[in-house]
């Protein structure tokens, strides 16, 4: 399985840090953010690597050609600018370099205990399912991950409303969740029956999207916010290449949360809760301050 790390961001957070140097290369504990999400990539099994780069980006592109762990095979996805496309235009933009399985997403400011090869494997048993037909693709068939055709022929229809059953409740993502920390306000909303997303909310403003009651647009047999599960998003997922047509209508900059809260009504995307995580969001001074410490308790 191939690996997407975003390294494209501003790091606007940390202030003057990154006035002079990109976030992802940022020192945390005496190495690079993303030395430290690479050299994880590379322990878990994924040895081949996309890294997201657009601010600064000519430091990002000098320091893999120093630093790429042995054995591993790098490959730099170079958003124009000036500004980065975000997650999900970020995704969308590495499309061509990505192929046609599954790959895993890792932001490279988080810092964790997570067993990415676990997550890997459960998430892939997530999205090999066909929830409609029963069926099950698996990453080694002919022709690469795909939905199955609704034709008999074998055919997939390019337009109208075969086409558009022909990939509805396809599942698109698994995301590494956990239950809510307490710095966190934004959350995804699942199903605590099957784990399959229903929404997001943001507990300081109110504000629900999705396909929950209070949400703009939501049907009338909307489950309440109050019936779903709320859990924090790890910044960490799995994502069906299913994901690319759908995408085509999205502009060039967006939000992977956005698309996610828009296509969950009608694609499958699942949570995969890993109870006591250890995690940090190494996005403002006073995480990067606390990953610090810790990296120092653990003598890493």
């Amino acid at each position: 399985m191939k690996a997407l790390v975003f390294a494209a961001g501003l790091g606007t957070r940390l202030g003057p840090i990154t006035r002079d140097m990109p976030k992802a290369l940022v020192p945390v504990g005496g190495q690079a953010m993303l030395g430290r999400v690479m050299q994880k990539l590379c322990f878990a099994g994924f040895r081949d690597i996309v890294v997201t780069a657009c601010y600064k980006s000519w430091m990002v592109e000098d320091w893999l050609r120093e630093n790429t762990p042995s054995g591993a095979t790098v490959v730099l996805s170079l958003e124009p600018g000036p500004d980065p496309f975000e997650t999900g235009g970020g995704i969308k933009f590495a499309r061509p370099l990505l192929g046609d399985e599954p790959f895993l997403v890792h932001n490279v400011d988080i810092l964790s205990d997570a067993d990415l090869a676990a997550f890997a494997e459960a998430a892939v048993d997530s999205l090999a399912s066909d929830p409609v037909r029963g069926s099950a693709a698996h990453p080694s068939q002919p022709g690469g991950w795909a939905p199955p055709s609704n034709d008999a022929e074998g055919g997939t229809p390019l337009g109208g409303e075969a086409a558009h059953s022909a990939t509805d409740n396809w599942p698109l993502a698994a995301l590494l969740v956990t239950d809510p920390r307490p710095e966190d306000y934004r959350f995804f909303l699942f199903d605590p029956a099957d784990m399959r997303l229903r929404g997001w909310t943001n507990t300081r403003t109110g504000e629900i999207r999705g396909c929950v009651q209070g949400a703009e647009g939501a049907p009338a047999n909307a489950p309440a916010a109050s019936e779903l599960r709320q859990m924090s998003f790890c910044g960490i997922h799995v994502v069906s290449p299913a994901v690319f047509p759908l995408m085509e209508s999205w502009p060039e900059r967006f939000s992977i949360t956005d698309f996610y809260i828009k296509e969950a009504e009608r694609h499958p995307i699942y949570g995969i809760a890993a109870p006591n995580l250890k995690i940090i969001d190494i996005g403002t001074p006073e995480t990067l301050a606390e990953a610090e410490l810790l990296l120092k308790q653990a003598g890493g």
